[in-house]
C-alpha cells in the first residue's frame, strides 16, 4: 500500500518546527510532500533546513505550480490527478493547523488494509487554533486516487462522489462498482482515543 502524505503550506515557518516534531512518528512507509503556495516568509526554505528532524522519512519539499487564483479545491485536485496518480495508492492531506492522533499516523498504511474499504476516509483531528474545543472534528483526509472522487469548493474544500453529484460524507453508506464504500468514518477506529487531548498547548499558535 503506497500513501504519499500532501501538506499545503502559505506562509507557515513559524509553525513548521513543531508540526514536523509532530510528523515524527509518522508510518515511514509513507512519503511526505511539503507544496509550498507561493509563501513570503521562506517556509520552504524552513522545511528544508529542519528536514533532518524527519530522518528515516522519504521527504519531498516543492514549489506548487499553480496561481494562489486557484482555489483550495483545483490545487488539491492538481495534486492528487496530475502528480500522485499512478504512483501512490491513497494520499492523506494534513494542513499544519492540525493535528492527528500519533497512533493513527504511526499505523496510517494500515487503515485501507484493516478497515472496510472505501474511497475516503474520515477520522478525528485536532484544530490547533482552538485544541479540544472541536474534537473529534471528523474530516475526510484520506482518499484512495481514483477517478470517482474530485474536490470541490475553493475555501473549505470538500471531496465529492463524481457519480452521485454530492460530498462522499453524505454517500457513505453507498458501494461504488468495485464495492467501496464512498466513506468510512472512523468512529470507533480502535487506536485513536476519543478524549480531549490535554497535552496540546494554545501557545503553540
Amino acid at each position: 500500500m503506497k500513501i504519499a502524505v500532501s501538506i499545503l503550506m502559505n506562509n507557515e515557518a513559524p509553525r513548521l518546527e513543531k508540526f514536523i516534531r509532530h510528523l515524527r512518528i509518522l508510518d515511514k512507509k509513507c512519503a511526505i510532500y511539503f507544496w509550498d503556495d507561493r509563501s513570503t516568509d521562506n517556509s520552504l526554505e524552513t522545511v528544508l533546513d529542519l528536514a533532518e528532524i524527519l530522518s528515516g522519512h522519504k521527504i519531498t519539499a516543492l514549489y506548487l505550480p499553480l496561481d494562489q487564483s486557484n482555489g483550495f479545491d483545483e490545487k488539491r485536485n492538481y495534486i492528487e490527478k496530475c502528480i500522485f496518480y499512478n504512483k501512490f495508492d491513497y494520499v492523506l492531506h494534513i494542513d499544519v493547523d492540525e493535528q492527528f492522533d500519533t497512533h493513527l499516523l504511526m499505523y496510517l498504511s494500515a487503515i485501507p488494509e484493516k478497515e472496510e474499504k472505501a474511497l475516503t476516509y474520515a477520522f478525528p483531528r485536532l484544530n490547533l487554533p482552538n485544541p479540544g474545543r472541536y474534537y473529534p472534528d471528523y474530516q475526510v483526509r484520506l482518499i484512495k486516487l481514483c477517478e470517482e472522487i474530485e474536490w470541490r469548493r475553493e475555501v473549505h474544500e470538500t471531496p465529492y462522489s463524481i457519480k452521485h453529484d454530492k460530498p462522499v460524507l453524505k454517500s457513505h453508506k453507498e458501494y461504488n462498482s468495485e464495492n467501496y464504500l464512498y466513506c468510512n468514518i472512523l468512529q470507533s477506529f480502535p487506536i485513536v482515543h476519543h478524549r480531549r487531548r490535554t497535552d496540546i498547548k494554545r501557545d503553540w499558535w
